[in-house]
Formats: C-alpha cells, structure tokens, sequence
C-alpha cells in the first residue's frame, strides 16, 4: 500500500518535483517502515499524520540528494552569479553538518507525527517493546 501519492504530496507543499518524486518516496518509506517495524504494512488505511510524516520525509530525503547528489558527493550549490558564471558548492563542513543532522531530523519528523499513533491492530507505531 502507498502511504500518499504525488498528488497528496504535490497539494502538502513538498519541494520534490515530480520526476524524482517516486525515488524520494521509497527512500522515506523504507525509513518509516524500519521505524515503524513494519506495522503500517498489514493496515488498510493510513492517517493524515502518517500523510504528514511521509511527506515530510520525503521533502528531507530530497534535500539531503540536492545537498549530497545521487552519487554521493556534495553538489549543492551555495550560492551562483549569472553573467559571470560563477557557482559555489557546500563545502565539507556543511556536509558533515548535514550529515550528522539528518538521521536526528528524521527522527525528529517521526516523532512529531507519530508519537500517539497507532496502526489498525492498536499498537504504538514507534513503540520499541515486544506487542502480542
């Protein structure tokens, strides 16, 4: 089950355009569901906070590949003139930075959506015990 479409996030106000969009989404998505321990899998309906927090994620995972590139490297461009032709790329501190901030950020994201949610069977989505 997808948990929104471009649509949905398109309406949210996500930055991702839409030909990197099912890339972005899948990246969140597997985030949320190794948080989540797969328990949004088996339900049938998802709710406007878990909406919420994909697009959210979604929105981070693109940030950090315009920051990073899809190779890996830093390619964001910091700042850029016209007539002279001039760009400016993140430098390593900034990528260090990022790098370091954006696991807390998805948490971050996580737990303001999802702290109170539970899925179809009533257990906690972020609850890290053993449920029956």
């Amino acid at each position: 089950m997808d948990y929104i479409d471009y649509d949905y996030y398109d309406n949210y106000g996500g930055t991702c355009d839409d030909d990197n969009f099912p890339r972005m989404y899948y990246r969140a998505k597997a985030q949320l569901d190794a948080r989540t321990y797969g328990r949004l899998l088996k339900d049938t309906a998802v709710s406007e906070n878990v909406k919420h927090c994909m697009c959210e994620l979604v929105d981070l995972a693109w940030k950090t590949e315009q920051l990073y590139g899809a190779d890996g490297g830093a390619t964001a461009v910091m700042s850029a003139s016209n007539d002279g032709v001039s760009e400016t790329y993140a430098n390593a501190s900034a990528v260090d930075w990022y790098e370091r901030v954006q696991p807390r950020r998805a948490e971050d994201i996580m737990q303001m959506y999802l702290a109170n949610e539970r899925n179809e069977a009533g257990v906690m989505l972020l609850y890290r015990g053993v449920s029956r």
